[in-house]
């Protein structure tokens, strides 16, 4: 919108900070995520194989990194999170192994082989779709990031002229102690 000269406010992106990105992409949907598959497909994740594509996080914290068509042939549950489509395809899913479950809301297909394949939330957003979302823990974290962001534009218009601005580090760092007190790993910090 500032590029094309129809921006008319000023604003920060808090959707980018470090405490929405670790807080609630990373932990509130791998949370809720999983409560939306066993409340849609009544399927004990113990157990299975489940294929995330797109974690970025993967191969720092253990889990084994491979590619779609080799955990297609393995995986009970395959998820995508990247937000994009043609992410897993029918093609690969004819490898897949039987044996889910299918509640109410979910949409259960056939394919040509005779596997069947559940899909939730209509291929959306499961932990909203199927379950209630995110955690309030977590949703503390991006609406005290959304707060502190207008309580700094409101506070120091000068500073921030029309266009879309980052979080300030001070701010975001903030947030993060503030949120890590109640998990009694707070940090002590300057002034």
């Amino acid at each position: 919108m500032k590029a094309s000269g129809i921006l008319k406010v000023h604003a920060i992106n808090v959707n980018n900070s470090i405490t929405k990105s670790k807080f609630d992409n990373l932990y509130g949907c791998r949370e809720s995520l999983i409560d939306g598959i066993k409340l849609a497909t009544d399927v004990m994740i113990a157990s299975r194989v489940v294929m995330v594509a797109g974690y970025g996080d993967a191969a720092v914290e253990g889990y084994e990194v491979t590619t779609v068509d080799e955990t297609c042939q393995e995986g009970n549950i395959s998820v995508t999170t990247t937000g994009c489509v043609d992410i897993i395809l029918v093609a690969q899913r004819e490898h897949c192994r039987e044996g889910e479950h299918k509640a109410a809301d979910a949409h259960q297909y056939q394919l040509k082989n005779g596997c069947h394949v559940i899909l939730l939330a209509e291929g959306r957003l499961v932990n909203l779709g199927c379950a209630m979302g995110h955690l309030s823990f977590v949703m503390s974290n991006f609406f005290t990031n959304q707060v502190m962001a207008q309580i700094k534009l409101w506070s120091h218009p000068d500073k921030y002229p029309v266009g879309v601005h980052f979080l300030p580090k001070k701010l975001d760092e903030a947030v993060a102690d503030a949120h890590l007190g109640k998990l009694e790993h707070g940090v002590d910090q300057a002034d």
